[in-house]
């Protein structure tokens, strides 16, 4: 999980480098409406952390895992095309939600198969892990976006996710999942 979520803000801390550019240039939006679309995301993310304990029921935890990183492959070149702001909007929004659930399922299968006395040390270095994709995204993002044009982290975004997605798919079953709790039990 350290490792996907690591590669993933890689992805994102590309394309949220160069967010506001996107807004003002390709969208033709001020401040405003670069407001709105952080508010969109905002709105996603407590969205998707009132939902995810339903959807994890519903669908499994590995299937659940396995819908966000299709969908946020899908996003990627949806922000990369989108000259309208109202579907930024929504794509902000439904890559809040993905995030908000990917993380609660992250940290509840980091609860269930970590020893206690060893939590905080594995959280901390998930932290490092996963922040550090999102440092070095942004380094990325920028020189990308200056030698390749503002979409580039985007298309970045998207072959980084569908890799991503191709290698993680067999892990990310829900009988793996279900496998390393009972493992830790």
């Amino acid at each position: 999980m350290s490792v996907t979520v690591g590669l993933s803000n890689l992805g994102l801390g590309a394309a949220f480098s160069v967010a506001v550019l996107i807004a003002r240039e390709r969208l033709g939006v001020g401040p405003a409406g670069y407001g709105f679309l952080l508010t969109a995301g905002a709105v996603g993310g407590v969205v998707g952390g009132l939902a995810a304990g339903r959807i994890i029921a519903l669908l499994g935890t590995g299937t659940t895992l396995r819908a966000g990183l299709v969908i946020e492959t899908l996003i990627h070149p949806g922000l990369a095309l989108t000259r309208s702001a109202i579907t930024a909007g929504g794509l902000f929004a439904l890559l809040s939600f993905h995030l908000v659930v990917l993380s609660t399922i992250g940290a509840s299968l980091r609860q269930q198969i970590v020893p206690a006395r060893l939590l905080g040390r594995v959280h901390s270095a998930y932290r490092l892990v996963t922040n550090s994709g999102m440092c070095l995204g942004s380094i990325l993002g920028g020189v990308l976006a200056h030698y390749f044009g503002l979409t580039a982290p985007f298309w970045l975004g998207l072959a980084r996710a569908a890799a991503l997605t191709a290698c993680a798919w067999r892990i990310l079953s829900d009988r793996s999942t279900h496998a390393a709790r009972e493992n830790a039990r």
